[in-house]
């Protein structure tokens, strides 16, 4: 699974309540409410200078603290389609696999804002094609796992098999 996109840059500890805090969360609020509201607090407008496939390169602990689900669907709702950290929140990882966004833990010092980058999920190489550096990352997915993010997540992936299929 080859991933290519382009980076935008967030720094260390970015919990879960700033991805989208709980203040934003209304029971009245739209999900595109809430997707506006996106690191709002460290990064206004994020939302906005999204595209569809691009991809986000954080520093230590990227979705610690809660877990809710939201952060990692909304990620994906807005069309990040990766998430390079040098270390993420357990919770947020296995929610993240859940709903088909791959994480890679790697040095996102080698990535700057609207760097072009290429991911390999098999052979865990993250590749800054603005700079030409190769970056090693710590990530290896098995095979049950690219599987599952192939499918887009793993509700997906257990409609498309039937259950549970490698």
């Amino acid at each position: 699974m080859n991933i290519t996109g382009k980076a935008h840059k967030l720094g260390d500890f970015i919990n879960t309540d700033i991805h989208c805090s709980g203040k934003y969360l209304d029971p009245g609020a739209s999900q595109d409410e809430v997707i506006r509201r996106l690191f709002i607090e460290i990064k206004p407008g994020f939302s906005e200078r999204v595209g569809k496939g691009d991809i986000i390169a954080a520093g230590e602990g990227f979705g610690t603290v809660s877990s809710r689900e939201d952060a990692p669907t909304l990620l994906r709702k807005i069309g990040i389609q990766a998430v390079l950290a040098k270390s993420f929140g357990y919770l947020f990882y296995r929610n993240a696999i859940n709903v088909g966004l791959p994480l890679v833990e790697c040095n996102t010092d080698l990535i700057n804002e609207n760097d072009m980058i290429a991911i390999d999920l098999q052979t865990s190489v993250v590749t800054n094609l603005s700079s030409k550096k190769r970056i090693e990352s710590k990530t290896k997915y098995s095979a049950e796992i690219l599987h599952i993010l192939e499918d887009g997540g793993l509700i997906n992936h257990l409609t498309k098999h039937g259950g549970y299929a490698i």
